[in-house]
C-alpha cells in the first residue's frame, strides 16, 4: 500500500517536472493582425500580456493588451533565442545543493506473527534506530532540481538468558543479539520554493533507489543475514538560511520497501531463502533529522 502510493506520487513529480521544463522554450504570440511574435511570455493577466522578443541584436521587453491577441501558445518553438538574463524579472538562483543529516529513525513493520508473543517488545525496540544520510542536487530550473541521495540508519537490541528447546525438550541458553544496518542510495527529484522575504527554503522531493540490508545476529548461535530490494522514497524539507550559501535544515521523510528473498551466513554455510507472505522483512521507514545544507 505504502509502496504504490509512494509510486503514484513519483509518477505525478516526474509528470509536472517534464510539463514545467517544457515551458521553458520560446512562445507564440499571434496577432489579431495575423503577426507572429517569437517570444518568451514573463506574465499575462486579465488585460495585458508582458513578454521579451528579440529585435536585431537587442533584447525588448513590452507587453501587450489582451485583446490585439489572437492565440498564445507556451513552449511552441524548441530552440530558445533569448538568454534568460534578458527577461525581466529574471535572477540568479543556487544551482548546486549539497548537505548531510542525522536524526532518528522509525521502521513501521509490525513484529512477525511467527514471532513469541514474549519478544515483541524486544521487536518493538529494534524498530527505532540512528540516521545519517547525504545528498546533493542540481537545480536545472529555479523550482526544479536533480540529484542523488543516500542514507544509512543503524538499530540494535539485546536479550540475555533466552533458551531454545529441541524436540526432546532440551534447552541451550544463551544471548540473543541483533544489529540492524539498511542503507539506501538513489536519484530523487526536488521541487523547491524559496521565501523572498527570509530566504528560507521548502523543498519536497521524490526518489527510487537501492537499498541493502544486514543483520549481524546471534540467537545461542552467530550468523548474518543479508538482502535487497528497490527502495521508493518521499521528503519533505525546510532550510532556515544562516546566509546566502548555507542553511540549517529540518527534514521529515519516508521511505518504503520490503525483502522477499535473504541470504543466512552461519560461517559454514550460505542459504538463499525465498521469504513467505508472512515472513516478509518490511524496511519500510519514517525519518526526522537535521543536518546543514551548502549551495551556490
Amino acid at each position: 500500500m505504502i509502496n504504490q502510493m509512494i509510486a503514484r506520487i513519483i509518477f505525478i513529480s516526474i509528470f509536472v517536472t517534464l510539463y514545467s521544463t517544457s515551458i521553458l522554450a520560446q512562445d507564440l504570440i499571434v496577432t489579431i493582425q495575423n503577426d507572429s511574435i517569437n517570444c518568451r511570455i514573463t506574465k499575462y493577466k486579465d488585460s495585458y500580456i508582458y513578454f521579451t522578443y528579440k529585435n536585431g541584436d537587442d533584447y525588448r521587453s513590452t507587453l501587450l493588451s489582451q485583446d490585439q491577441v489572437e492565440k498564445r501558445e507556451l513552449g511552441f518553438f524548441k530552440v530558445d533565442l533569448i538568454p534568460k538574463e534578458k527577461i525581466i524579472g529574471y535572477e540568479e538562483y543556487q544551482k548546486f545543493r549539497f548537505g548531510l543529516d542525522f536524526g532518528i529513525s522509525y521502521r513501521l513493520a509490525q513484529p512477525s506473527e511467527e514471532l513469541p508473543s514474549e519478544f515483541h517488545e524486544y521487536a518493538k525496540d529494534l524498530k527505532r534506530g540512528f540516521y545519517l544520510g547525504g545528498e546533493f542536487s542540481y537545480f536545472f530550473h529555479r523550482k526544479i532540481g536533480f540529484g542523488v541521495k543516500s542514507d544509512w540508519t543503524k538499530s540494535s537490541n539485546s536479550m540475555n538468558n533466552i533458551y531454545i528447546e529441541d524436540e526432546d525438550g532440551n534447552r541451550e541458553y544463551g544471548v540473543m543479539r541483533d544489529k540492524i544496518s539498511i542503507v539506501y542510495v538513489g536519484p530523487h527529484l526536488l521541487f523547491r520554493h524559496t521565501y523572498d522575504r527570509n530566504d528560507n527554503v521548502f523543498l519536497f522531493g521524490v526518489g527510487m533507489g537501492y537499498m541493502s540490508y544486514k543483520n549481524d545476529a546471534v540467537v545461542i548461535e552467530s550468523f548474518i543475514t543479508t538482502g535487497n530490494t528497490t527502495g521508493l522514497t518521499i521528503d519533505f524539507m525546510y532550510d532556515i538560511a544562516l546566509n546566502k550559501n548555507s542553511a540549517i535544515s529540518f527534514r521529515a521523510s519516508m521511505l518504503s520497501g520490503s525483502l522477499f528473498e535473504i541470504e543466512i551466513d552461519d560461517g559454514a554455510n550460505i542459504e538463499k531463502i525465498d521469504l513467505e507472505q508472512e515472513q516478509i522483512i518490511g524496511l519500510s521507514r519514517v525519518d526526522f533529522t537535521i543536518g546543514f545544507r551548502f549551495g551556490y
